[in-house]
């Protein structure tokens, strides 16, 4: 039986290709830490090789802009994208982007399949937490709308679901669960409350649920849900299936725990692996593409 009580159908995004729409659950940017972006674009046409969203966690507020990779010349693909959140240069001084403080997400779009991109989030103590961006690939050849689709039909579909290996929480791990809709009206800055279910199952095949909500960016420590703490399971592993009940939802754990031994901090992410398919929309500001 399905530990959520509904079957997952359909098939999620493929990753590790070229896509037209790339998702960032996590950027942050403060006086102890920074986000590195980089993006690949295999475009060849000169201009803007993406259009790009940062999403502010704290107040949903969208922030658009232009990111525009040096042309490879000659034809070639256009050099890869890199700069730092908190001020929006790259190495040489060049400004890619907007700063941006805080905590938040970025979203990136082409007008065809050919962006990939990762993140490299890094604080003052040397904890770093690298990411792949989750990636939704364009089906249709015809020219991009400011309404994105992501039905199976126009884009891949956003997944059902996240399953994720984890530790649970105790007394010398505690990861933290991020996630954010696959449905955002950035046009309007509309965003609603999703409602999140949880099914985790523990070393010993037994099963426990629970659920919370937020709006445009759930960040959550593993402490804060019961049904993640070694307390309530009993074993130091679990597997942890993660669904939007309203709209879809994606994103990646953060974990967090002591190194055996040497009580070392030790952090990394913890990307999910995807499944089943649901629809979603992007609503964009009427400016793209």
């Amino acid at each position: 039986m399905d530990p959520l009580g509904i079957q997952a159908q359909g098939d999620p995004p493929a990753q590790k290709l070229a896509a037209a729409v790339l998702i960032f659950p996590l950027v942050r940017s403060s006086a102890t830490t920074d986000t590195r972006i980089e993006i690949a674009s295999s475009s060849t046409v000169a201009g803007p090789a993406a259009r790009c969203f940062y999403v502010s966690a704290g107040n949903c507020v969208e922030i658009g802009f232009q990111a525009i990779a040096p042309s490879g010349g000659g034809g070639a693909a256009a050099r890869p994208l890199s700069w730092m959140v908190s001020t929006g240069l790259d190495g040489n001084g060049r400004r890619i982007a907007p700063p941006f403080q805080g905590d938040g997400e970025l979203k990136c779009f082409a007008s065809g399949n050919s962006l990939t991109g990762r993140a490299l989030i890094a604080d003052n103590t040397g904890q770093r937490i690298a990411y792949s961006a989750v990636a939704f690939r364009k089906l249709r050849d015809d020219a991009p709308t400011s309404f994105v689709s992501l039905d199976g039909v126009n884009y891949e579909a956003c997944p059902d679901r996240l399953h994720f290996n984890v530790l649970a929480q105790s007394a010398t791990s505690n990861s933290e669960l991020i996630l954010v809709p696959c449905t955002q009206d950035l046009e309007g800055q509309v965003f609603s409350s999703v409602t999140l279910q949880y099914a985790v199952i523990n070393e010993l095949e037994q099963t426990f649920s629970g659920a919370s909500s937020f709006r445009c960016m759930e960040r959550r420590n593993f402490s804060t849900i019961p049904a993640l703490r070694f307390s309530s399971i009993g074993t130091n592993t679990a597997h942890l299936i993660v669904r939007g009940v309203e709209v879809p939802v994606i994103g990646f754990v953060i974990d967090r725990f002591q190194v055996p031994g040497s009580g070392a901090l030790s952090t990394s992410s913890n990307e999910p692996y995807l499944e089943g398919s649901r629809e979603a929309t992007l609503d964009l500001p009427p400016d793209w593409p």
